[in-house]
């Protein structure tokens, strides 16, 4: 039992440490979250029972068929064959088949059939649109890990930066050629530089698991990580748009287009309700009777001589129900208008969004453009910087500031980059 313990514990840690090494790509990231998104599976749920509900109707119209059989007890006073009260106990018992076939409904059954139809359509799109939703959302979220990893690779340098310093200055102060003070100012940089180590790291931490959690990725939590291919940061300019936004490639259009369809024939299927409805029906059954204190007849005979078989037609006529089918129909006019207005509504923001992400892009654009030239310049100035400190021309404060400088254009220009790459991403969701 020991010796199983054992193997148990060293056959998990190597599947954590397995899984450690293992850092997931974008495509991994995307592909794995649209299979396991929670709310994603929710949505098959409901739109399984809308198939269901389809089966459902369709049964419908098939015939209802039932057997009844009742065994009734009368004592004390009862109804002979002449049909009349006696003191007398009896006891009777029936069995009938029954069958009832609609003919005629209205078509309640047909449009009803034709909006479930329509919702299962909505229902499609909307799954869809929750897929490209959660696969912007992954794209957004891991690119800030991907940031926040290049602001901490950022800080880590700088770190490393100072303590160089801080071991020239070291020579140099054997030397006599710098002051304590000077090495005092550029310890407390390098305490700064571990606290900046810390946070970017806690940002890292938090955004990895905001992205582990949309992904629903419940189990090695702790251990994920991610990659990032170069190939996948796109920064190639884009094409221009002059066409516009094709309502049609829309799942977000198409749901609202299919929910007011829904709606329509919702409407044709309360509005049936003043129709006549036409069932054909029969049946066929027997009974034996049983009096105390008479000669009865064998039940085999009884059945056979009381046998009833009958065929009926029934025909249903609404006359008056009270204004139920009119005040429903009222409803639905009212839901009706309320779906066009977000069928428009969901048109006029299509066309907004994607001429604020193409604006925004053509921006962004040049966001990158300068913060890579910041970066330069800011380079060059700190070089510079670092040969004047050296040269004891320059105070410890002075070069500091430039450290700083281009550290934080080293960031600007990272959350330039990456955000150029969602923005791309969002770019041809809209122009596809």
């Amino acid at each position: 039992m020991k010796q199983f313990f054992t193997i148990s514990c060293i056959v998990i840690i190597a599947c954590h440490t397995v899984f450690a090494q293992e850092k997931w790509t974008l495509e991994q990231c995307i592909e794995y979250g649209l299979k396991n998104n929670l709310m994603l599976l929710q949505m098959q749920g409901e739109n399984n029972k809308l198939h269901i509900k389809t089966q459902n109707l369709r049964n419908s119209r098939l015939p209802n068929a039932e057997m009844r059989a009742s065994q009734r007890f009368n004592f004390g006073r009862s109804l002979n064959r002449e049909n009349v009260y006696q003191d007398v106990s009896s006891r009777t018992t029936d069995m009938s088949l029954n069958v009832e076939m609609p003919l005629f409904d209205g078509f309640t059954t047909r449009y009803a059939l034709k909006a479930n139809t329509a919702g299962i359509q909505a229902s499609d799109e909307n799954i869809i649109v929750k897929k490209d939703e959660l696969r912007l959302n992954i794209v957004n979220l891991f690119y800030r890990v991907v940031i926040y990893k290049e602001i901490h690779q950022i800080a880590l340098e700088q770190k490393k930066l100072t303590k160089n310093q801080i071991e020239r200055i070291k020579t140099r102060l054997e030397a006599g050629m710098a002051s304590k003070n000077l090495l005092l100012e550029t310890q407390a940089q390098l305490a700064d530089d571990e606290l900046k180590i810390t946070e970017t790291k806690a940002n890292t931490d938090i955004a990895l698991i905001e992205l582990a959690q949309l992904m629903n990725l419940t189990e090695h939590i702790a251990v994920f990580d991610i990659s990032i291919e170069e190939s996948a940061v796109r920064t190639l300019p884009f094409a221009q748009s002059n066409k516009g936004v094709e309502l049609d490639k829309f799942p977000r259009y198409q749901a609202a287009h299919y929910q007011l369809q829904q709606l329509e024939w919702n409407y044709k299927k309360v509005r049936s309700g003043y129709l006549p409805s036409l069932s054909l029906g029969g049946s066929v059954g027997s009974s034996y009777y049983n009096q105390s204190g008479a000669a009865n007849r064998s039940f085999s005979e009884q059945l056979r001589n009381n046998q009833q078989t009958y065929v009926y037609v029934a025909l249903r006529i609404p006359l008056f129900d009270k204004f139920i089918t009119r005040d429903n129909l009222r409803g639905v006019q009212q839901d009706i208008q309320n779906q066009q207005l977000a069928l428009q509504e969901t048109i006029n923001n299509l066309h907004t969004e994607a001429l604020k992400i193409e604006s925004d892009l053509q921006h962004t654009y040049q966001k990158v453009e300068t913060a890579n030239q910041s970066v330069t310049a800011h380079a060059e100035a700190f070089r510079f910087a670092t040969e004047m400190f050296n040269a004891g021309k320059l105070s410890v404060y002075e070069h500091l500031q430039a450290k700083q400088r281009l550290a934080d254009s080293r960031s600007r220009a990272a959350q330039a980059k990456y955000e150029l790459a969602y923005k791309l991403v969002v770019f041809e969701y809209y122009h596809k």
